[in-house]
C-alpha cells in the first residue's frame, strides 16, 4: 500500500470530496498529457497572453484569431479592449482539435 505517486497523479487526484467519482482511464490520460504539454509547450510565453502573442503562438491571421475568441472556441477574458487568453486554453484547443482532425 506504500505506492509511490507521481506529481502528475497528485495534481489530478479525482477521488476527493470535490469530484466524488472516478474518471475514465482515457480521460485521465488526456489530463496527464495536457499537464505535460503545458509544461513543455510555449515555455517562452507567460501563463496569460495578449492578442498578439496568441496570434504568434498559433500563426493565425487577425480575423481567424478574433473568430476563435468571439465564438468561445478558446476561452478568454477582456480587459477593456484588450483580450487576455490563458496559455492552458490554447494548449487544450490544440490537443482537442488535433484529436478531431485525425
Amino acid at each position: 500500500m506504500n505506492e509511490k505517486i507521481s506529481s502528475d497523479q497528485r495534481r489530478l487526484n479525482t477521488d476527493g470530496p470535490i469530484y466524488g467519482t472516478k474518471i475514465k482511464e482515457s480521460d485521465e490520460f488526456m489530463m496527464l498529457s495536457t499537464v505535460r504539454m503545458y509544461q513543455q509547450m510555449f515555455k517562452e510565453y507567460p501563463d496569460a497572453v495578449n492578442f498578439e502573442q496568441f496570434r504568434n503562438m498559433l500563426g493565425l491571421g487577425k480575423n481567424r484569431a478574433y473568430d476563435l475568441l468571439r465564438s468561445g472556441e478558446i476561452p478568454c477574458r477582456r480587459n477593456g479592449k484588450k483580450y487576455i487568453i490563458a496559455k492552458i486554453h490554447i494548449i487544450e484547443f490544440l490537443i482537442f482539435n488535433e484529436k478531431k482532425s485525425c
